[in-house]
């Protein structure tokens, strides 16, 4: 495991895409905490900041959106699906429900 001083971790950028690295001490590695969020192997204690280097980390690989898929149009309900209301005195004539009191 490597140790990185604050003030080094202060001047560090990702080679990509300049955003903040973050060290995972688990890994031995400076992550990009920015829009590539590639990860950087630290050998010997010294941060191996090339871009052909860096790999991507699995979680952020399953993390990463599907691509969008356009949605169906709801299709319109039918007349024919449309509830039916059944109880005495209530009829329907052309579309207008018509109460009749007796």
């Amino acid at each position: 495991m490597s140790e990185l001083s604050a003030d080094l971790m202060d001047i560090l950028v990702c080679p990509n895409c300049r955003a903040q690295l973050a060290l995972d001490v688990e890994r031995d590695e400076l992550v990009c905490v920015g829009a590539c969020g590639l990860a950087y192997p630290i050998k010997d204690g010294i941060p191996v900041l090339i871009v052909s280097e860096g790999r991507k980390p699995e979680k952020l690989v399953a993390a990463e959106p599907e691509p969008e898929k356009e949605e169906e149009p709801t299709p319109k309900p039918s007349p024919d699906d449309e509830p039916t209301i059944a109880a005495p005195g209530l009829t329907e004539d052309g579309g207008e429900l018509t109460i009749s009191f007796s």
